[in-house]
Formats: structure tokens, sequence, C-alpha cells
């Protein structure tokens, strides 16, 4: 074979080689997020959406992907934020790590100027990556890749008609024409130094509104009491860790109010709880979530977990926090907003008032393992305690409230009541305030024989007398309502009383059985409100 001839036989081999590269690989960009969303008529849910790229034609000893670029738009949502951290196109030496080492990464949102095609006055988002301008890196060959990852916001429609409820459509598509910094941006695949033009899909959210928050999927409610034990709270860990749904731990109570006895000219002090309410059944699993809370005509005393379902699973009681975040802290009353936008001197007044009370929560309940609130039931997930801010006058009361109120500003930025939910964001429906009163009571009411304090004499009361003489049960929150017999001394008699006298026919117990003041009595003896009486 002369010299031409070899030469021209080459080239059709080289060809071929080439051609048939080509032709076996394909590529595939798609998008994972979620299928429909709920939230309050007339507000804004936001949620998050995965850029995927999916090989084919390719085998596991094939080259993946090198680089490509993206362009992609928001119908009926915005496109708000994008970025690669978390995905292949990380660097490499990230939390997590990616595959990206000295290559090239534009990734910005787009406003639509300077876009062409569907992109133009469109706000979207571009992604341009090259994994290494000098190292043989390339995506996995086989399997599908996260390339870049969005943040997407969606009003949610209006109620016209409570009968008949519409959704609408939030549709995220890859779209050939926005525009960053630099030119127009195609949706493009780098592979073996050559482009292929890749499939497009997109996704459909849809949208719907709630007629009300009975019927939202997750709802922040305040609580007088929690609404799981410690009990409760093992027995969560318990079925997280076998696989199995642990039970409903019980009614929401969304009309919680406290009001707390208190002595005249003394400054009262209340504990309260926040919980949240899902009702999410096989639509999502509440992941973590941040609480921003004001208190008005009230001083923030203490912000914890401790005690409820996002505590540590190591510690008693507890909880099912599990290696991830835990950011709860009272937040600075007198931090100024305006010292941040520059609209006006540090320390001087502005358009926006400091910040006031308050405490802000932000919770993940693991970064590694597969830990959720449970789809169905009412979880406590914050214990917080306020003061009066004023002392609590002879007659009347004084009282706060407590609300949920988005933007206030702990340690980090500005804090809103969200929550994530199977990897997006959802809105708390209409969370309603928490009425604090300080109501005066006389140092020294208190019932005879009423050994627990609830006000009440029943068989209760002898078991509490017993279990504090014979079990180390707690003290009595009044000594002299456990005086039954009124020997001055608290002791099995004064059980022995009681009892005859509940079941037996006995002598009522000697003293008023009424809620009644002993002069004598001292702070100390019997603090206000200890038997729940009032003067």
């Amino acid at each position: 074979m002369n010299r031409s001839l070899m030469f021209i036989v080459c080239l059709i081999a080289v060809a071929l080689v080439s051609s048939t590269a080509g032709a076996q690989a394909t590529f595939d960009l798609t998008l994972s997020g979620p299928a429909s969303l709920t939230g309050a008529a007339e507000s804004v849910v936001q949620y998050d959406v995965d850029g995927i790229l999916v090989p084919g034609g390719l085998t596991a000893e094939d080259k993946g992907a090198q680089g490509w670029s993206v362009s992609l738009i928001g119908e009926g949502c915005t496109i708000i934020d994008v970025t690669t951290a978390g995905t292949v196109a990380a660097k490499f030496d990230d939390d997590p790590p990616g595959l990206w080492v000295g290559g090239f990464n534009k990734t910005q949102t787009t406003d639509g100027v300077g876009s062409v095609g569907a992109c133009l006055d469109t706000p979207g988002a571009v992604s341009a990556i090259v994994l290494s301008f000098t190292l043989d890196v390339t995506l996995d060959p086989v399997n599908p890749s996260t390339i870049v990852k969005l943040v997407v916001e969606a009003p949610v429609p209006a109620i016209e008609d409570p009968d008949n409820v519409v959704c609408a459509a939030a549709t995220v598509a890859y779209v050939d024409g926005c525009t960053g910094a630099g030119q127009p941006v195609d949706n493009k695949v780098t592979h073996m130094g050559g482009t292929v033009i890749p499939s497009l899909g997109l996704l459909t959210t849809e949208i719907c509104p709630v007629l009300d928050c009975s019927q939202a999927p997750i709802n922040l409610i305040f609580q007088g009491e929690a609404s799981l034990d410690s009990e409760t709270l093992k027995h969560q860990v318990e079925a997280l860790f076998d696989n199995s749904l642990a039970d409903d731990p019980g009614p929401a109570d969304p009309e919680a109010n406290l009001e707390v006895a208190t002595a005249p000219g003394e400054t009262g002090q209340a504990e309260g709880y926040v919980a949240i309410v899902s009702q999410l059944g096989d639509t999502g699993r509440v992941q973590g979530w941040s609480l921003s809370l004001a208190a008005t005509g009230l001083t923030m005393v203490e912000a914890t977990t401790t005690g409820t379902i996002a505590a540590s699973a190591e510690t008693d009681p507890a909880g099912i926090w599990v290696g991830g975040f835990n950011k709860t802290q009272i937040v600075d009353p007198l931090y100024d907003p305006d010292d941040e936008t520059g609209m006006d001197p540090p320390g001087e007044n502005g358009p926006l008032p400091p910040q006031g009370e308050g405490c802000v929560s932000a919770i993940v309940l693991s970064f590694t393992l597969d830990i959720t609130l449970e789809p169905v039931g009412t979880a406590t997930v914050l214990k917080f305690a306020v003061a009066a801010a004023e002392a609590t006058p002879d007659e009347g009361s004084v009282s706060g409230l407590m609300t949920f109120k988005d933007g206030l500003k702990g340690a980090g930025q500005p804090v809103n009541n969200v929550a994530t939910v199977s990897g997006g964001t959802a809105s708390f429906c209409q969370p309603k305030p928490l009425v604090v009163s300080f109501v005066p009571v006389q140092v020294g009411s208190f019932k005879t024989s009423d050994a627990n304090g609830d006000a009440k004499i029943d068989i209760a009361d002898p078991i509490y007398v017993i279990n504090h003489l014979f079990r180390e049960g707690p003290d009595f929150p009044c000594p002299a309502s456990a005086d039954a017999n009124d020997d001055d001394m608290v002791d099995i008699s004064d059980a022995a009383h009681v009892i005859q006298y509940l079941f037996m026919a006995g002598d009522a117990p000697i003293g008023d059985i009424e809620c009644h003041i002993d002069e004598t009595l001292s702070p100390e003896d019997c603090p206000a409100g200890s038997t729940a009486c009032d003067a």
C-alpha cells in the first residue's frame, strides 16, 4: 500500500472512531424538586431545585463530562439564588468536596438584560464549569451528577372561591440564551474535547393555597406546656433508629395563653414553649427550621432547646438532634437595623427602630443521618422564659405578647420563620400570638389538704404526701397545705386523714378547705401562687 493510500485509510479510521465515540455519548439535563407545595393564600413559598446531568451511552471505563454550561429560567416563579456548593462542581477541598480543581466556574443569577430568546427580560440563572485546566478530571460516566443548586421563590395564589381552590404552576426549565456577566449562555456539555448538545428537561411544581391553618401542612404554635415528655422523646429516638413511625405525640394547643400568679410588687416570670404541628402525611418531613420570636411588654430571660425534641439525643431528656446545627439565643434588643443599611450613623435613630426583645433559633437535626420530625404530630422545638416588663400591681394584672416576627437578628443574619421540608423551604401558616399575663396573688393563700398545689383535694394529695415522705418525691409547693390535721407537722397521719375524709366518711380536714390566707406564712413558707389559689 502506498503512503497516500495509507494516509487516507488512517483518516477514515480516525473519523470512524470519532464518529463512534460521539454517537455513544449522550447527556440529559434534568431537574429535581418538589412536585407540589402548599402555603397560606397570597404568601410566598421558597424551595430548592437541583440541576442534574445524566450521562448515556458510556461505560464505567469511559471518561465522563469535562465541563458544561447551563442556562435556566423560571415561569410562574423566580430563581433567586444559584450555587455549585454541595455539587460535583464544588472545589475538591470544600465540605462536602466536589471535583473542581483549578478550572473555571462562573455561576450567577441573571436579570434578563442582554439575554436572547425566551430568556429576554426574564430572570434566570447560568453556570459555566470547566472541572480542571491541567488535570484529567471528569464526571462519573454512568451515574447522574448534581451540577447546580437553585433556590426558587413562587407566589401562592389567592382563594377566590373556597369551594373551588385553584392551584398555580411554577416551572423551572433549561432554556438557551440567558446572559450573566458575559455572552448569552447555551446548554452544552464538553466530552472528550468535543461539544455535545444535551436534551433539556424542566420541573413543574404545583403551588396550592390552603383555606386555613387547620389544613396547612405545617403550623407554628405557642404552648403553655411541652407536648412531648422525656419518655415520648426517647420513644421518638428509638423509633427513628428502628425505622418505624413514632406515635402521634398528642393534640396541639393553638390558643395557649399563659397566666402566672405573682405577688404584688414583684416582677413575674413565665415559661412557654413553641411547637411545630406537622400534617404533611406522605408529602414530606421537616428536616430543620428557623424561628424568630418577638416579646412585647416582656423581657427575654431564656431561650433553649433543652427538654424539647431539638435537644441532643445524648441528653436527658433526649431529643433527636444528632450532629446537625443549633444556634438558639436571645437577641440584642438595642440592635438597630439601620446600622446595617448605612441609613444613619450607629446608635442614632433612623427609619427603623431597634429590634426589641426576642429570641431566634436555627436548627438542622442532622447533617449526616436521615433525621426528621414525624410527618403527622406535634413536636415541641423551643422553650423560652420571659419576665414582666413591670411589677405586678395589687389589683388587675400586667401582660405582654409573644409573636412570631420575621427578621430578628442574633449573631448571624436576620432570621425568618420557615422550615426545611424534604429539601425545600416552606412557610408556616399564620401563627397566632401568645398573651402572657401576670396576675396578683396574696402570699400565704392556700387550700388545706391540697398537698400538690393544684387547688383541688383528691386522691392525688395523699399520694403526693406518701411519695414525699417515703419515695424521695418532690417537695410540697406550700407545706402548710399538706398539714391536713393541723398539728404543725406533715406526716403519714395527714395522708390518712385525707383518705378517711374522701372515702370513709371521716372528718373534714381541719381548717378551711377553700382557699384562704394565713398571715403568719412568709414567701419562703408558701410562695405566691404555689397552690394555684387567688386572694
